[in-house]
């Protein structure tokens, strides 16, 4: 099974029902826009991976968060811009599905909370360029996989007031970023994830934990590292075996290639079989 393609076997299941939706977290904050920001950028960097490479290891959830630069073009920003404009972002996303036709790709857009001087119209225009794969919510996730199958859906929930997008329609969305040690973040992504809040589904799609944000003064990088192999530890020596029937969107900063196969593979290995047909005449008692 490549991960490009994982849920070409999953789809006949109900999005909500997927396991886990893999997530990225300011997904396109790769690099600076500019070598002037190089030194705050340290923390405003949230993933080592473009975005063509997280779907490649099996993200099929993208947040990005967007500002118009200097020159008027949108960027993909977390309080600084990025190198990538969402113009790009969406070419390659939409060069994904195009080329990967069992997948979907949600996004998640909305303006970049410190900078919110992003429009609407502009955004509106950029998507626009893919509406051969575009689903635009509100959409039912409680609809097959194979119903988003060679789309990009796109959600802007609440983008002009800069809100928290996932939260909106993710049950339950539990953050870390506040938390003052990995080890405190470690204990409230448990405490929700074996807690059964991560299991309803709220309207439109499952709910979820973020591991996003640092703990000062340490920077982002070296912190996730930590949290991550000690989330995925939990998982799966623990949590895996007692999460029915799922774990939900799992978000990640800088996720990894490792980190992705895991929860790809114990997406397909735990969400639900397909249904038996029966055939009716067959069934027929003789005579």
């Amino acid at each position: 099974m490549s991960n490009e393609s994982w849920l070409a076997s999953l789809q006949h299941v109900a999005v909500s029902e997927l396991w886990c939706v893999p997530a990225t977290h300011n997904s396109g904050c790769v690099a600076p826009r500019t070598c002037s920001t190089r030194l705050p950028w340290c923390w405003a960097q949230t993933q080592r991976h473009r975005i063509t490479e997280q779907l490649s290891m099996g993200v099929r959830l993208l947040d990005i968060r967007v500002a118009h630069g200097p020159d008027g073009n949108l960027f993909i920003s977390h309080t600084f811009l990025s190198d990538t404009t969402l113009v790009d972002a969406l070419a390659d996303i939409a060069s994904f599905v195009r080329q990967h036709p069992t997948e979907f790709v949600i996004v998640s857009l909305r303006n970049d909370f410190k900078r919110q001087n992003a429009s609407r119209e502009a955004v509106d225009a950029a998507v626009r360029k893919h509406a051969d794969v575009l689903t635009k919510a509100p959409v039912d996730f409680r609809n097959k996989v194979g119903d988003f199958a060679g789309k990009i859906v796109v959600v802007t929930d609440n983008f002009l007031t800069a809100q928290e997008t996932v939260g909106s329609w993710v049950l339950g969305y539990a953050s870390i970023w506040r938390c003052s040690s990995t080890k405190e973040a470690l204990k409230k992504a448990e405490t929700h994830v074996t807690s059964g809040a991560n299991r309803r589904i709220a309207g439109t799609f499952l709910a979820g934990v973020a591991l996003d944000g640092h703990f000062p003064p340490r920077m982002p990088s070296s912190t996730h590292a930590a949290l991550t192999r000690a989330v995925m530890a939990k998982l799966e020596n623990e949590w895996v075996s007692a999460l029915t029937p799922r774990l939900g969107v799992l978000m990640l900063d800088f996720a990894d290639e490792d980190t992705c196969n895991k929860l790809v593979r114990w997406s397909v290995e735990r969400s639900p079989a397909p249904r038996a047909s029966v055939d009716l005449e067959s069934s027929e008692a003789p005579g």
